[in-house]
């Protein structure tokens, strides 16, 4: 089952596009890493997935259903936790979930003791939130958004500012929430290194629009063609030879480096065209890309088809 879906999502600012023809399926079990630059849209499609703003066109469904025809319904499924921490900060973080629990009409005392203890805070319970580090307050925030039992749990950029130990921490908490909790988890984030190791589908999104979106296997693992990391004598002259010939689907430049994407069966064939040209290569061998990677590509073709 598709736990949120959009469709054709359009929101703008004025007359400016924030989001455009907007698709992202998100299935039961996931957790889906939506994934781009700040100023993406990243906050904003949260902000629409929680009925916060309304769509000018498209639509969205989370657990099969019509976000607003059945809001309250779907949304009582759904938690929460969005950049920018409040808490109040003279309270304990038990107090504070103590709290939040009765304002939702579900104060189980033995439900926010063992979040606590789920989210690492056990021990830091009755200090108050004032004097709990960032990566504290990103776990109290989590504990927060499942007090209500939820099914689906959305978080905006749950990782940022976090120092390699809190990053750790935050990353370990999702993978247990998923695993052991069965939560679905949707969470926004910049950092393409961390959402690597955790997600199993993922969408990139750049100036209000998806670039690529699916399981994060399948992307890396590509379809029928390999990565290919080429180094030879005469770079630029390889890349001009190289974008000539209808063997090859792309080539970048990187660092001291081509890439290109083609088949096995064409390595050889691309190797001895460089050759009888005169260019000597110092490296021609396939590779294992990662989703900073496949970001940037995906950035190189949106850039190429729009200056056509």
């Amino acid at each position: 089952m598709n736990v949120i879906e959009t469709l054709g999502v359009e929101f703008r600012y004025g007359k400016q596009f924030s989001i455009h023809d907007l698709r992202l399926q998100v299935e039961e079990g996931d957790i889906y890493g939506f994934l781009g630059p700040n100023g993406a849209g990243k906050t904003t499609t949260i902000r629409l997935l929680l009925g916060l703003v309304k769509p000018q066109q498209g639509n969205i469904r989370l657990f099969g259903k019509d976000l607003h025809r059945k809001r309250l319904e779907v949304l009582d499924r759904v938690g929460t936790h969005v950049e920018g921490h409040a808490f109040y900060p003279f309270l304990s973080g038990r107090n504070n979930l103590k709290l939040f629990a009765r304002y939702n009409g579900k104060p189980d005392m033995n439900r926010i003791d063992s979040l606590l203890d789920l989210v690492g805070l056990k021990s830091a319970a009755r200090a108050r939130v004032r004097t709990y580090s960032l990566g504290m307050k990103q776990r109290l925030g989590i504990a927060q958004a499942l007090v209500t039992h939820p099914d689906l749990l959305i978080l905006d950029e749950p990782l940022n500012g976090l120092d390699p130990p809190g990053v750790i921490e935050v990353r370990e908490l999702l993978q247990r929430l998923n695993q052991e909790e069965g939560v679905t988890i949707f969470f926004s984030s910049h950092r393409l290194d961390e959402a690597q190791r955790i997600c199993t589908r993922i969408g990139l999104i750049q100036n209000g629009s998806i670039v690529m979106e699916g399981p994060l296997e399948s992307l890396l693992a590509g379809e029928d063609t390999w990565i290919y990391r080429i180094r030879t004598t005469d770079n630029a002259a390889a890349y001009r030879l190289l974008l000539d010939t209808d063997r090859v689907d792309q080539v970048l430049t990187v660092e001291d480096s081509l890439e290109v994407r083609l088949s096995v069966d064409e390595s050889h064939r691309v190797a001895r065209t460089l050759v009888e040209a005169g260019i000597d290569i110092h490296e021609l061998s396939p590779w294992q890309p990662s989703l900073e990677d496949l970001f940037r590509r995906s950035l190189a073709r949106t850039f190429a088809e729009v200056k056509e």
